[in-house]
């Protein structure tokens, strides 16, 4: 255990609500190798509106620091410097832009303040940022002017691509000044090097996920396909509805997910008059009832036709029960879908197509018990959660000695 060095971690909502799994996961193995972690929610911080009825409890040794959102607390000088670092560290401004920097400088700026009317900046203490967002940029800032010793980020989707998580006018100041990204998939880690981020400074550290029961294999005719996602315009559930209704053979497919586009995938199920074709959308539901469902029942395929991904943790849970995947070609899914057979998707995939592939895959029944090996292979090599979360706090102890 490190007695010297205090773990400041900069969650999003965590330990409120039941986001931030990994986190979750991952402070059970960092809480072993450090005598205190104080963890800062940022959301909670930055909005003094928000409620949470639900909090996770936390292991022993780990704390929270939190206080609602005060102008007070943002210094004017600071928030004028951090207006002119973003100018420095980008070449392009629009409109857009300079609105991306007022508001995320007031985040940054409230951020340091709260900081140091807590006293919690220190030069032995190392500072992690969950994402690579304001929090991130506020620690970037105060390693940046030696007022703290070790400061890193982890990196994931929406915090890393501009496309999909909107401006990012600090980046390239963040990756000049902290000591080190992490980013959980080789594609994110490309994605910084062309922004000119320093290779020795961005790794890949995958998540994971922990060890499950390997799902029993259907033996009968019917292809169960599961699939797990909100139910909005990214994760293209209309897309598997539409695709599974092209079926000819017995399919028995399972949504698990509830959101906004949820009653016009309803609506196309409701069109289905294929008695081979059973469907059913369990809606919104816990996490612990996906795990029940992979013990409890068959799954032979899962299905993720998402349009934009980082590294789905929805794949990494089917491949710890030894379940094939299909997903696109979109983010870091080429990392993650096994390369032995067509598994990988085109990004701009259709429903005949999507079609095609699951008939593709029923017609290579005699395939079937290897594809269930290979998955489970590829999380037991890459996606184990015992083993990732544990290389990263070995990594995370030695960048910042």
């Amino acid at each position: 255990m490190n007695d010297a060095r205090r773990l400041i971690i900069f969650s999003y909502e965590y330990p409120f609500s039941y986001s931030e799994t990994f986190l979750h996961n991952e402070i059970q193995t960092l809480q072993k190798k450090y005598k205190e972690i104080i963890i800062i929610p940022s959301r909670i911080v930055w909005n003094k509106n928000l409620k949470y009825e639900n909090k996770r409890v936390l292991p022993s040794g780990v704390s929270i620091v939190q206080e609602n959102f005060s102008f007070r607390l943002i210094k004017p000088f600071l928030f004028i410097q951090l207006l002119i670092i973003s100018f420095r560290f980008r070449s392009k401004f629009g409109i857009k832009t300079v609105f991306a920097v007022i508001k995320q400088s007031l985040k940054i700026s409230f951020l340091i303040g709260f900081m140091a009317k807590k006293k919690i900046i220190q030069k032995d203490a190392i500072y992690y940022s969950y994402w690579k967002n304001e929090s991130a940029t506020a620690i970037a800032y105060l390693r940046n002017r030696g007022k703290i010793g070790c400061a890193v980020s982890r990196a994931h989707r929406e915090d890393l691509y501009e496309e999909f998580g909107g401006l990012k006018p600090f980046d390239n100041f963040v990756g000049h000044a902290l000591d080190k990204v992490y980013c959980i998939s080789l594609d994110g880690k490309d994605y910084l090097l062309k922004k000119g981020f320093q290779a020795s400074k961005v790794v890949v550290s995958r998540l994971g996920v922990y060890p499950s029961e390997v799902c029993s294999m259907y033996s009968s005719e019917v292809l169960h396909i599961l699939s797990v996602s909100n139910v909005v315009s990214v994760k293209r559930v209309n897309l598997i509805a539409k695709a599974v209704l092209q079926l000819k053979m017995k399919v028995y497919w399972v949504h698990i997910g509830g959101g906004k586009e949820l009653n016009e995938v309803q609506k196309l199920v409701e069109t289905n008059s294929n008695e081979n074709i059973c469907i059913e959308l369990m809606g919104g539901q816990s996490h612990s009832y996906v795990y029940d469902y992979y013990r409890n029942n068959f799954v032979d395929l899962f299905l993720n036709v998402s349009s934009s991904e980082g590294l789905p943790v929805s794949i990494m849970e089917a491949y710890s029960f030894g379940v094939p995947c299909m997903a696109c070609d979109v983010g870091g899914n080429a990392e993650i879908i096994d390369p032995s057979w067509r598994f990988l998707l085109p990004a701009a995939l259709d429903e005949n197509q999507l079609a095609n592939a699951i008939k593709d895959f029923y017609e290579n029944r005699t395939l079937w018990k290897k594809f269930r090996r290979d998955a489970f292979q590829i999380w037991k090599n890459k996606y184990n959660a015992i083993d990732n979360f544990y290389h990263f706090a070995e990594d995370l102890e030695n960048s910042c000695y």
